[in-house]
């Protein structure tokens, strides 16, 4: 995957990143966050470190509206994280819990490669590529292309999307989690309601 393996993986939440966007934009006004960015990025360029994204930040850079804050947002994650990203929760969770299984009732069972868990895919943040599970088959070459440059593809994608394109993406999967949380609270016995 091209990551050393000494390297600590470090999680920022979406505000830590507009803190560290805030510091390239003006480092007269955000010292503070200037700083911090030029340590992170040090770290990120030695090796020491590697700061992954996670679909909430992503989903939350979508959401801006203001480009020129996304795009300064979209340029701090894309640098920093060179592209990479967790991998969904769904394989995450499905990797661990089997692991722990075949541990735990000694059943035959491979490693996983080290850092099984990133990807230069910003899209496999929910759910690993397959033509089938995305509906849509991605050509080699356009896969070779985000391989060999994630962090740009990642960054084209925050920062260049067709606005309509991006507005009912960020709408459709608002309204779907609004929803998905409704039936799962209207499920639980009223005891449980909050």
């Amino acid at each position: 995957m091209g990551v050393r393996s000494k390297a600590r993986i470090v999680y920022l939440d979406q505000n830590a990143w507009i803190s560290l966007a805030k510091g390239s934009w003006d480092k007269e006004r955000y010292p503070r966050e200037h700083e911090a960015l030029t340590k992170v990025v040090e770290l990120v360029r030695s090796g020491s470190i590697i700061v992954p994204l996670t679909f909430a930040n992503i989903y939350e850079t979508s959401k801006i509206n203001v480009r020129h804050q996304r795009i300064n947002i979209a340029r701090a994650q894309s640098l920093i994280s060179k592209g990479i990203v967790f991998r969904s929760r769904r394989r995450i969770l499905t990797e661990t819990l089997a692991a722990y299984l075949a541990t735990r009732f000694g059943i035959s069972h491979p490693n996983p490669p080290e850092h099984w868990f990133l990807s230069h895919f910003w899209f496999e943040a929910t759910g690993d590529y397959s033509p089938v599970s995305y509906g849509v088959e991605i050509s080699e070459r356009l896969l070779d292309l985000f391989r060999e440059n994630p962090d740009r593809a990642l960054f084209d994608f925050l920062a260049f999307s067709e606005e309509k394109v991006r507005r009912e993406a960020v709408r459709s999967f608002t309204v779907g989690s609004a929803e998905l949380i409704q039936r799962r609270v209207s499920a639980l016995p009223p005891s449980l309601w909050p």
